[in-house]
């Protein structure tokens, strides 16, 4: 008899059946020869084998229905081979397990443990998880995002040393938020780990990177800028602090919230309503103020959020108190999470006014673009302008829907004082925006 597959290929027409004779439970008649290859096949080698049984298999960053921190590719794969059923006179692929490291989060992440259809249920999958935990995890920390809740499941990664929805806060805090979006997302997930625990917490964490954020001490700070009326906020402590700019520059100004510096790294901290125009001077970035052992002293700028330091402090009287920030560039794959974060949140702002902001791209700027160039500066030339209109909605690509603790269109208007409510402004964002994309490919 022949047992259709269906897992990964149930597409009408698509079903793919193998030319395995199968006793009356659809398992192989001949006894299986199973055995784990010690070679690590890469994303693309693992796709070419199991495609001779599953046509329709893709990479991992091609299947769009995982969550986003699952959706990378391995750095490798073991794959387990049956000699006493071949196709083709090669032995037949029946399983595999993969993983991947995050270097920036100094952790393993599984990428997924698959045993063929007519091969489950004969205790293949413990095989596999054991070979990827002796061979490659070993003593470091690890994590993975389980799809499969049945107990059974539960309980054969329990034997293998792991935990099962253990505290979220016992990660590195620089991954908390991927993980809390991927269990709590559309398709929710629930979280494993293995050689992590509130210690090894700590000790990731021995800097802690205190900025203690205090009211300006000095009178020209307060007649130059506030004339007079300073506002007082309370004094606190802080862990984080990020700044948004592009590649080659960097300010003095410093906010404890991502998504408030993210304007500055995407748009620049010039312009006006009256006075539109965008910075594009080299890649959007954002730094993060580098964890240190002792306390430093940053002062307030314009609200509760945001601080100011270095020489522009200095300039305004302050004192020498507190030392210039040392920073460190997020990297890129952490920043376009918080990209899409920050995408998302201006496209949902008001669903009316972005679709009236396309029609006013369509309708109205590309049918005047000379006029619409000599009033809003950027630095790209027509045909560059031209190109993200007619693509502006891929915009809604890859969008992340997550609270990011404000009003995007307050921190938007901070930085360049432009409000997007209205349709107009806000098209002129979304062409900035297009044009990053196309330019830097972040997101």
């Amino acid at each position: 008899m022949k047992k259709e597959l269906g897992y990964g290929s149930s597409l009408s027409g698509k079903s793919t059946y193998l030319p395995i004779v199968t006793d009356d439970e659809g398992k192989p008649a001949v006894k299986p020869d199973v055995y784990i290859d010690d070679k690590i096949y890469s994303e693309s080698e693992m796709v070419s084998i199991f495609q001779v049984s599953n046509p329709g298999r893709k990479t991992r960053e091609e299947m769009d229905f995982f969550p986003q921190l699952t959706r990378q590719n391995a750095d490798g794969y073991f794959i387990m081979f049956d000699r006493a059923n071949t196709m083709g006179e090669e032995p037949l692929a029946v399983g595999r397990v993969g993983w991947k490291f995050l270097p920036e989060h100094k952790l393993y992440l599984t990428t997924g443990i698959k045993v063929i259809d007519m091969y489950r249920g004969m205790g293949l999958s413990r095989s596999l998880w054991q070979k990827r935990d002796s061979a490659v995890i070993k003593g470091t920390p690890a994590i993975g995002m389980a799809s499969n809740f049945s107990e059974s499941w539960l309980k054969l990664i329990q034997s293998e040393g792991w935990q099962v929805d253990p505290p979220v806060e016992s990660l590195p805090e620089s991954i908390q938020d991927e993980v809390r979006e991927t269990i709590e997302g559309d398709k929710p997930r629930r979280l494993i780990s293995k050689n992590i625990d509130m210690a090894m917490k700590k000790a990731w964490e021995v800097l802690k990177s205190p900025y203690r954020m205090k009211n300006t001490n000095f009178p020209k700070r307060q007649s130059a800028y506030f004339e007079g009326d300073v506002p007082q906020f309370e004094e606190k402590v802080v862990d984080y602090l990020y700044q948004g700019g592009q590649e080659g520059g960097s300010s003095e100004y410093w906010s404890t919230n991502i998504y408030e510096a993210m304007p500055y790294a995407l748009f620049g901290s010039g312009g006006s309503h009256e006075d539109p125009h965008f910075r594009l001077s080299g890649k959007p970035i954002i730094n993060r103020a580098k964890k240190t052992e002792d306390e430093k002293n940053v002062y307030y700028d314009f609200n509760e959020t945001t601080a100011m330091t270095g020489r522009e402090h200095t300039r305004l009287g302050g004192t020498s108190e507190e030392d210039q920030i040392q920073y460190q560039t997020m990297p890129d794959d952490i920043f376009d999470r918080h990209y899409r974060v920050f995408k998302t949140a201006i496209l949902r702002n008001n669903p009316l006014i972005t679709q009236q902001a396309y029609m006013f791209l369509e309708q109205f700027v590309l049918n005047n673009m000379e006029q619409v160039m000599k009033h809003v500066n950027y630095e790209a030339n027509e045909d560059q302008i031209t190109r993200a209109i007619k693509g502006v909605k891929r915009l809604e690509k890859n969008l992340v829907n997550r609270d990011i603790d404000g009003s995007v269109n307050m921190f938007i208007g901070n930085a360049i004082g432009m409000n997007i409510n209205d349709p107009n402004f806000l098209g002129l964002i979304l062409i900035q925006l297009r044009l990053l994309e196309m330019k830097y490919k972040i997101g």
